[in-house]
């Protein structure tokens, strides 16, 4: 799951294949090993950009691959960036992707304490879309009152 710049990882629903990650890792999948994960995730881009300059490439093959599930509708399952209805957002989650786009988005398991932290990942996203949108709405009734100042 992706919130703006940061990823979110649902730790209780993630697998190795179809085994329940704290079921092949046991002992290992502690406190120290979640966040050494999180910090090398968080910080994988910025190491791609740091060793070629940029994402570029990447970007592009993603978008590459999207358009192939949607020409071929192969509905494979893939992190997209969608309207969640639910959180009032859109938000990068896992979805069936074929011929009509999003087919399908596929529910993510997540205990109590990812749920709250997803649900203030999107408050915070929708704070900065309306701030956004003000500024906007600012910029425009700033534009029509100069060019009522100009008819004068």
């Amino acid at each position: 799951m992706y919130c703006t710049d940061e990823k979110q990882i649902a730790w209780s629903s993630a697998t190795i294949g179809t085994t329940p990650l704290r079921l092949a890792l046991g002992d290992g999948l502690d406190a120290d090993f979640k966040a050494e994960i999180a910090a090398h995730t968080r910080g994988a881009a910025g190491a791609i950009i740091a060793a070629k300059g940029c994402t570029a490439y990447g970007i592009g093959n993603i978008a590459a691959s999207i358009c192939k599930y949607i020409l071929f509708d192969s509905r494979t399952v893939r992190p997209l960036s969608f309207y969640q209805p639910d959180l009032n957002c859109c938000l990068s989650m896992p979805a069936v992707v074929g011929r009509r786009g999003i087919v399908k988005a596929m529910p993510i398991e997540l205990s109590e304490s990812e749920r709250v932290e997803l649900e203030s990942c999107a408050r915070g996203l929708r704070a900065v879309i309306e701030g956004a949108e003000k500024e906007l709405s600012a910029d425009k009734q700033l534009e029509k009152a100069l060019e009522l100042d100009k008819g004068r």
